[in-house]
């Protein structure tokens, strides 16, 4: 931004044309020094602002180190090399007056301007769209405000370390063109990579810090994007679906390891790879990949946590997490589920989902739990879980029909929302070996749907149903047991109270009349002693309900041998 002053001489020759206009010149010239004041006025704000930025930058910095007590040695050195470069602008922007542009970067005379002024800091905005532009910019270390990313060709800017606004890479649409910002390691506001079709790869090896949200979408040909060092972020985004093909391009693995995201982290549509996350302080969904790994290294979801529809998955690593606050949803995960974006992955796929993650660190969830629909045979879970004030836990079709074992939060005593407000359970599974909530007190409505084990291909079902768990309930809201080809019932041997307002219990009586249920027989005989007390239906065939008395006397029949 230059002064532009009325000169001397002219004023003088002006003058002449007589003492009439003189008074008019006189004004005239007051408005000049006015605006010439307003301008130097402006200047001064500008860099007082930029002043200030770089302050609260170094600010955050330090606080971020004094936060991560743990940091890697790389990691370390970033923050150090980034102290160092922002102490250094400070001192070209307060001691070399020639190294400030003041104003934006928007047309070609602007950018002709700061390139013959040899700045090498920029108080506004910056859109550069010709590769003239991006030679105009090559020493560019800070930009005070936005700086927005268009153009045909590859995009390198070397030296530029700071973006005081948003970062946003939008409209390239020449193919195979990449952005690469090497030396950049903090964005004051959005980093925001979208509406691409050309875009390849995207690069920012040294970016540490992004003070809101980073979004990457709509990117038709983006392959990689590369962040290695990203340290903090509000919120991330990043979503790989292609409109055109109906789902996910050749966007693949992530890695967000190092990062401790103080808000939500959503992923959708990777081709595949791996995806690693720090600290997650909001939801954390992965959905609709072929992603091959998942690992999530936060010891606390401060919201959900949606692991849904990858149809390639073969490792989820929850190792760390000691606590979700909100509802926990893994569903339709594996290469033979019916999740993920392509129908392209079948049973034959060497990749398996087989083994359910443990969650042995896990002790507290703050909501509902739904595990439906993946391909594992073997869930071995939440068994450490002392804490659950969701409403609901479901289990349901899991295992391509051939789940050998459910055996999941044993260690649980009460649940629900509230004291009087006790968590439902439903489990719709064919499996060989339930046993579950041994320490359970107290539920709502209880609903058991179990089968046997079943060839997906011949449909011949397994020898074995067995059925135990629920050792310490005493009350439920109500009960209800389907489980016809059971071989083995020992369950629900402390219940003595069903507290519901309709169908207390429903029982399907077992096609083999050798199998009792011998560990009910306390509830079995206050319902005979009070007939009237609870509404109890025993079904021997789809609705055909036989006495209570019978049925009661058959089921316990095995008891006496």
């Amino acid at each position: 931004m230059k002064k532009k002053l009325l000169s001397i001489a002219f004023v003088a020759a002006l003058a002449i044309l007589g003492g009439c206009v003189g008074d008019d010149i006189d004004d005239l010239q007051n408005q000049i020094d006015d605006l010439n004041s307003k301008v130097d006025d402006l200047e001064q704000t500008q860099l007082e602002n930029l002043l200030n930025q770089i302050a609260a930058l170094q600010a955050s910095i330090t606080n971020l180190q004094n936060k991560d007590t743990e940091l890697s040695d790389q990691l370390d050195e970033q923050y150090n090399s980034l102290l160092n470069n922002l102490s250094l602008l400070e001192e070209e922007v307060n001691n070399n007056a020639s190294a400030v542009y003041y104003g934006n970067l928007l047309t070609d005379a602007d950018f002709a301007a700061v390139l013959e002024q040899g700045a090498t800091i920029v108080t506004g905005k910056a859109q550069p769209v010709t590769s003239a532009h991006i030679s105009a910019m090559a020493n560019i270390k800070l930009i005070g405000g936005d700086l927005l990313v268009t153009g045909t060709e590859t995009i390198a800017l070397d030296m530029l370390q700071s973006v005081g606004g948003s970062l946003t890479v939008t409209g390239i649409s020449t193919a195979d063109v990449s952005v690469s910002l090497p030396a950049l390691a903090s964005v004051g506001q959005d980093v925001k990579v979208v509406g691409n079709s050309g875009l390849s790869a995207f690069s920012a090896d040294a970016l540490i810090l992004i003070n809101n949200d980073l979004n990457i979408t709509a990117n038709e040909l983006l392959n990689s994007v590369s962040l290695s060092m990203l340290d903090q972020v509000a919120n991330v985004n990043i979503n790989g679906y292609v409109e055109s093909s109906y789902g996910a391009g050749p966007l693949a693995s992530i890695d967000l390891s190092y990062t401790d995201v103080l808000g939500d982290v959503a992923v959708q549509y990777l081709s595949g790879g791996q995806l690693t996350v720090g600290n997650v302080g909001g939801s954390f969904a992965c959905e609709n990949t072929s992603l091959a790994s998942i690992d999530v290294a936060s010891a606390v979801i401060g919201g959900d946590f949606v692991v849904s529809y990858n149809n390639a998955l073969e490792t989820l690593d929850v190792t760390d997490i000691t606590t979700i606050e909100g509802n926990l949803t893994i569903q339709s995960n594996g290469p033979s589920s019916t999740g993920g974006w392509s129908s392209e992955k079948s049973a034959s796929s060497a990749a398996t989902f087989d083994v359910f993650p443990a969650f042995d660190a896990l002790e507290t969830i703050g909501g509902d739990v739904v595990i439906e629909s993946n391909t594992s045979t073997s869930i071995e879970a939440f068994n450490n879980v002392t804490t659950f004030t969701g409403s609901s836990i479901s289990f349901g079709s899991n295992g391509n029909f051939q789940l050998t074992v459910l055996n999941v939060f044993n260690k649980l005593e009460t649940a629900g929302a509230s004291s009087w407000n006790h968590v439902n359970i439903s489990i719709f599974q064919n499996l060989e070996w339930f046993d579950a909530f041994k320490m359970l007190t107290k539920a709502g409505d209880i609903s058991l749907n179990l089968s046997r084990t079943q060839d997906p291909n011949t449909w011949e079902q397994g020898t074995t149903l067995r059925v135990d768990g629920f050792d310490a309930m005493t009350e439920a809201k109500s009960l209800s047991l389907y489980s016809p080809a059971v071989t083995q019932f020992n369950a629900f041997g402390a219940l003595n109270h069903i507290s519901g307002y309709a169908t207390d219990l429903k029982v399907e009586m077992f096609a083999d009349t050798s199998v009792g249920m011998c560990s009910m027989e306390p509830f079995f005989t206050i319902i005979k002693d009070n007939p009237t007390k609870y509404n109890v239906i025993f079904n021997a065939g789809w609705n055909n309900p036989i006495d209570t008395n019978t049925a009661i006397d058959q089921l316990l029949a095995p008891c006496s041998n």
